[in-house]
């Protein structure tokens, strides 16, 4: 059994409100503060297979913005990524790979090596208006460009989140001079800790909360969205994070001012994701993933090297996995933001000249 795997052996019990949740997302951060004991190891034959799919892909005339799991066939590693998928799901949450060969081939084709293991744990899905099936995650500021770009394109440390779709995916492209670490917790950790210190604020926190869209709505949409920390549905348990898109939401049209509930338990919730929370280093060629519903995530503040090159560079997918756990609705309609955008072309861009 590969290192990371626990899906195969660990315990879920249908999830209670105002209960404790019993799943196996529900890891304590010393149990993973070894990275390296529970991380796989991509093997030269892995890689192998790795660059044999990519030219395949080629010599097919596949485009890197249209590579899916059938346009890149794989052997034996196909095996492992499907428990990379089966651990996001029914496991931890979070699975990491190291050795991943970028110094062996191309920009392009990296990316495309990416996106095509990527598409054997999950579907690619869009990540903003322009249709791009990739993310860059660097910093740019202190350039001609945009003032004040997303966080994800920032150097400074965000906060703890999660993204839209059933599970992230990152891959380090270069490493930072120095932090840029990516801090992780257990939502499901979280909530247990909260249950057993402020059982008076859990419901608070199952209430409606208004995120920002930060410009990515569509026309008629409202320019923010509702969700709850944490959610119950069929037995299943998923939380968001409590993010600066919260706060940003503050003032908008339509949106209430928070409860005096809310307001109490934010930074109660905001002090055990921290003791929950586990920072990870990246390093050159790692790739780690993600399931939202059960893992938060955020980044240290990081510094730069001085060479552009050089630079702290990691590329994102978003993936969606039809097996994935029950959510309730209004998660649904985050989750399913690409069906807007089946007019926009699938894209793939190698390098942003600005924040997006």
């Amino acid at each position: 059994m590969h290192p990371f795997c626990t899906y195969k052996s660990a315990k879920r019990l249908p999830a209670k409100p105002f209960e404790p949740v019993v799943d196996p997302a529900g890891w304590d951060p010393d149990e993973l503060r070894d990275v390296d004991r529970w991380s796989y190891y991509l093997t030269p034959e892995d890689n192998q297979e790795i660059l044999d799919a990519i030219a395949t892909a080629r010599r097919n005339g596949v485009p890197v913005e249209h590579i899916k799991k059938e346009t890149f066939p794989l052997k034996k590693l196909a095996s492992l990524l499907e428990d990379v998928r089966m651990e996001l799901r029914d496991g931890r949450g979070v699975v990491r790979l190291r050795d991943f060969p970028v110094d062996q081939i191309s920009r392009e084709d990296a990316f495309m090596g990416y996106l095509g293991i990527s598409e054997h744990i999950g579907s690619l899905q869009p990540q903003n208006k322009l249709g791009h099936l990739a993310g860059h995650v660097k910093n740019f500021r202190n350039t001609s460009t945009r003032e004040d770009p997303r966080g994800y394109q920032s150097y400074i440390g965000s906060s703890f989140h999660v993204d839209s779709t059933d599970y992230v995916g990152l891959l380090c492209l270069h490493e930072a001079r120095s932090g840029g670490e990516s801090r992780i917790a257990s939502s499901v950790t979280v909530y247990n800790r909260m249950l057993a210190d402020r059982p008076d604020l859990i419901e608070p926190l199952m209430g409606d909360f208004y995120k920002s869209r930060y410009g990515e709505q569509v026309e008629g949409e409202s320019p923010y969205y509702k969700s709850a920390i944490f959610s119950f549905i069929d037995g299943y348990f998923s939380a968001l994070g409590y993010s600066t898109g919260f706060e940003a939401a503050q003032g908008m049209p339509g949106v209430p001012p928070f409860t005096q509930g809310q307001i109490d338990a934010k930074p109660v919730y905001l002090k055990h994701v921290e003791e929950c929370s586990l920072d990870m280093p990246f390093r050159k060629g790692d790739v780690q993933y993600l399931n939202n519903y059960v893992t938060v995530h955020a980044r240290r503040t990081f510094s730069d090297w001085p060479e552009i090159d050089r630079r702290r560079h990691l590329l994102r997918t978003w993936l969606n996995d039809e097996g994935c756990r029950a959510i309730p609705e209004d998660r649904l309609e985050r989750r399913n933001r690409g069906l807007h955008l089946k007019h926009v072309p699938p894209a793939v861009p190698l390098e942003l000249s600005e924040a997006v």
